[in-house]
């Protein structure tokens, strides 16, 4: 990390980092350096992106320390799924991205200056740690998915693993507005995660000189496809192309592709790799059976809350399953409970996967993405 002023940041590898204030965010963009690109969308309505390249690929030195606190800070809305640091081993060696994305909105015939942030990063096979998580996740028939790709994909093209990069860790940070006290940030919903996710895998193409790797694999839930990731325009909605590893993999039946139930990383943030619904409804069905009672939450995650809401069918939070984990890796008898965690572990193997695995070829899956782009100039 370079040097910079102001106190030492606790280790992000390591430490949960509280996010910032809305007054932290706006003194660090006071600040920012040159955008490693300027891009502007649109006739009527013009957004304007700022991309950031972070961190380059294989090089464990941030390229900038504002950037690294928003980085940090984008991460940190993974903290409704867990409470895992915002950074890992992997981001050692990835090339990762910020876009600042800059746009009116009216509100009671009013306009106001807003911005949003997304972050996504690109993980190569090779180097310290070897591999990635999205390969390493999941199986066929009981094997890694790992030996599939190489018989169906790079084994007939003669290409090795330098040919395969992960896309993961997409996060944002929540519109603001740009001048104090004039929108309420909670008023304010993510609009471009879409578009600025395909303008940072056309800047990770373009950063290739020439040479981009084959295949992008990502892990992502269809949901998110269907929602956050597409794109209304000319009456018409657009999508990234993500291929499901399956079709790619020339695999019949979809469903033998599935996560390796054995990683712990699961266990804790189980809002993020298992189905939401079945989940829900396996949690609810444990508590009505009393096989997890109330004080099994409140022992574990430090209040019942949660219990009571799931029993009573409420509508609850995401991030009130922060803590869920807790109970998912716990060892031996659960408190209050009738089950020890290797059994509820066990019994969670009826709940399907959240994510899917999905394996593209960069050149037909930058064409979605161009389309995309495309109809937002069009606005």
């Amino acid at each position: 990390m370079r040097k910079g002023g102001g106190q030492a940041m606790k280790d992000p590898y390591k430490t949960v980092i509280p996010r910032l204030t809305l007054d932290e965010i706006r003194g660090l963009v006071r600040s920012l350096p040159e955008p490693h690109e300027k891009i502007s969308l649109g006739k009527r309505e013009q957004l304007n992106f700022e991309v950031y390249l972070v961190k380059k690929m294989h090089n464990r030195q941030w390229e900038n320390r504002v950037l690294l606190k928003l980085l940090l800070h984008a991460r940190g809305s993974f903290y409704v799924y867990s409470e895992l640091p915002p950074l890992d081993s992997y981001d050692l060696k990835s090339q990762i991205y910020l876009v600042r994305i800059r746009y009116n909105v009216k509100i009671a015939n009013s306009c106001y200056p807003v911005e949003e942030w997304v972050s996504t990063r690109f993980i190569p096979y090779y180097g310290d740690p070897e591999k990635f998580r999205d390969i390493e996740m999941f199986e066929y028939r009981g094997r890694g998915i790992e030996s599939q790709i190489e018989k169906r994909l790079l084994d007939v093209a003669k290409l090795d693993w330098g040919s395969v990069v992960g896309a993961s860790g997409l996060c944002g940070i929540e519109p603001f507005s740009a001048s104090e006290n004039i929108v309420s940030q909670e008023s304010l919903a993510m609009r471009y995660t879409s578009l600025a996710f395909a303008l940072i895998v056309a800047q990770f193409i373009k950063s290739c000189e020439g040479c981009p790797p084959a295949y992008l694999a990502a892990q992502v839930a269809e949901e998110f496809v269907q929602g956050v990731l597409s794109f209304r325009a000319q009456n018409q909605v657009f999508r990234p192309n993500f291929t499901l590893a399956s079709d790619l993999l020339m695999i019949k039946n979809a469903s033998q592709v599935k996560l390796r139930r054995n990683n712990r990383l699961i266990y804790n943030r189980p809002l993020y790799f298992f189905n939401r619904k079945a989940l829900l409804e396996l949690l609810r069905d444990l508590i009505r059976k009393e096989v997890l009672t109330a004080k099994t939450f409140e022992y574990y995650m430090g209040d019942s809350a949660l219990a009571k809401r799931l029993l009573n069918s409420e509508r609850v939070a995401a991030s009130e399953f922060a803590k869920l984990g807790r109970i998912f890796t716990a060892s031996g008898m659960l408190y209050g409970a009738k089950i020890t965690g290797a059994k509820l572990r066990n019994i969670l193997k009826r709940v399907p996967d959240g994510p899917k695995f999905r394996i593209m070829k960069l050149s037909e899956f930058i064409l979605s993405l161009r389309k995309m782009i495309s109809a937002a100039d069009s606005l």
